[in-house]
C-alpha cells in the first residue's frame, strides 16, 4: 500500500461521533466539552490540489511538527496487520497475522497472546491454570502455575493466583523463586471499603508502569463489578471512584504515565500513573496505545484510527484503517 490517500481526513473534535460517553458506570464524570477547530486561511494554489493530497500532506507536516516517529501497527477484524510508517504515513501490510497485540515495558510487541519479556529473549504464553515460557524461539523453558502473564520493567514475570499478584524469575537456572506481591486478603482490605465495598475482590489483570508500581483490575465476583486502579506492592496509589460492569484488556503506556483499560466491547477508562481519571473524547474506542514518548495517542475505532496529541485539545488525525487494536512502536 502507498502513501494515504483517497479517505484520510483531519477532523475537529467537536464533530466526532465517538465522543459518545461509555463510562456506562456509576457517577463516571462527563468528558470535557471541547471547543470547535479554528477556521484557517487556505492558498488558493491549494484549492487547485484534489482534496485527499491535500489532507494527506496536511495530516503528515502535523506529525512532523509535532515529532512523531516509529511507526503505527493496526490490526484488524480479520487479523490482518497494517504497519503505518510515522510521519510520512507510508502503509505496508505485514506478512504475519494478529487479532491483538500485547505489549510489554520499554515497547515490546508481541502477538497475542503471547507476552514478550522485555528484551524479547523469554516469551510467556498462557494455557487455562498455568504459563508457559519459552527462549530461543520454541524451546521450552517451564510452566509457571498461574494466569494472566505480566512482566515488569526488570524481566520478573508476574502472574494471578488465588485472586492474587505473584512474581516469578529464575532462579539455580529454574523459574521457581516466587515473591508474593499482593495477597487475596490484602486486596479485600483495599477493596472492601469506600468508594467501592467489594465484598469479594479478585485481581484478574495487571500491567507494570515501573518497577514498584502496577495498574490493575479488580472483580467483585459476587456483585458483578470491576475497578481499576493503581498499586504499588500492596499499597493502593489511587483509582477512580466508581465500579463498571465490566472491565478488561488492561494497557500500560511505555514510560508509565497513563494506563487504560475497555470497557465492554467498545469503550475505554483511562488513569494516569497515580490511579487519577483522564478524560479523553475517544472513550468509545476498542483499543488505545501510546508513543514511546507518549507525546502522541492513537485510538482504534469503529471509524479508523484517530492520532492526536496526548492531554492537548487539538484537533485529531483520522486515518482509514478499521482496527480492533492498535500497538507503536
Amino acid at each position: 500500500m502507498g502513501r494515504i490517500g483517497t479517505w484520510l481526513l483531519v477532523v475537529g473534535v467537536a464533530g466526532l461521533g465517538v465522543a459518545a460517553t461509555v463510562d456506562a458506570v456509576r457517577g463516571g464524570p462527563d468528558a470535557p466539552e471541547s471547543e470547535p477547530p479554528a477556521t484557517t486561511e487556505t492558498d488558493p494554489a491549494e484549492d487547485e490540489e484534489p482534496a485527499p493530497e491535500r489532507w494527506s500532506r496536511r495530516a503528515v507536516a502535523e506529525l512532523e511538527a509535532g515529532g512523531a516517529r516509529g511507526a503505527l501497527l493496526v490490526a484488524n477484524a480479520d487479523c490482518e496487520v497494517t504497519e503505518l510508517e510515522l510521519p510520512s504515513l507510508v502503509a505496508s501490510r505485514q506478512g504475519r497475522p494478529a487479532c491483538g497485540f500485547t505489549i510489554s515495558p520499554g515497547g515490546w510487541i508481541g502477538a497475542e497472546p503471547r507476552v514478550l519479556a522485555p528484551g524479547a529473549e523469554v516469551i510467556a504464553r498462557p494455557r487455562e491454570e498455568f504459563v508457559e515460557l519459552f527462549g530461543d524461539g520454541s524451546r521450552l523453558l517451564a510452566r509457571v502455575t498461574g494466569t494472566g502473564p505480566a512482566w515488569t520493567p526488570d524481566g520478573r514475570l508476574t502472574v494471578l493466583r488465588d485472586g492474587g499478584l505473584v512474581a516469578v524469575s529464575p532462579c539455580d537456572e529454574e523459574w521457581s523463586c516466587e515473591e508474593e506481591i499482593l495477597s487475596r486478603g490484602e486486596l479485600a482490605r483495599l477493596f472492601g471499603r469506600n468508594p467501592w465495598s467489594f465484598r469479594a475482590p479478585v485481581l484478574v489483570e495487571a500491567a507494570w508502569l515501573s518497577r514498584g508500581t502496577y495498574a490493575a483490575l479488580v472483580r467483585d465476583v459476587e456483585l458483578g463489578q470491576s475497578a481499576i486502579a493503581v498499586l504499588r506492592g500492596a499499597d493502593l496509589v489511587g483509582g477512580p471512584p466508581f465500579v463498571y460492569d465490566e472491565l478488561e484488556a488492561l494497557r500500560a503506556s511505555p514510560r508509565g504515565g497513563f494506563a487504560a483499560a475497555r470497557v465492554g466491547e467498545r469503550g475505554l477508562v483511562v488513569v494516569d500513573g497515580r490511579g487519577s481519571f483522564v478524560g479523553t473524547t475517544f472513550r468509545a474506542a476498542s483499543a488505545i496505545a501510546w508513543s514511546p514518548d507518549e507525546l502522541w495517542t492513537a485510538f482504534a475505532t469503529g471509524e479508523g484510527v484517530y492520532l492526536v496529541r496526548t492531554g492537548r485539545g487539538n484537533r485529531p488525525l483520522l486515518l482509514p484503517y478499521d482496527g480492533v487494536d492498535v500497538a507503536w512502536r
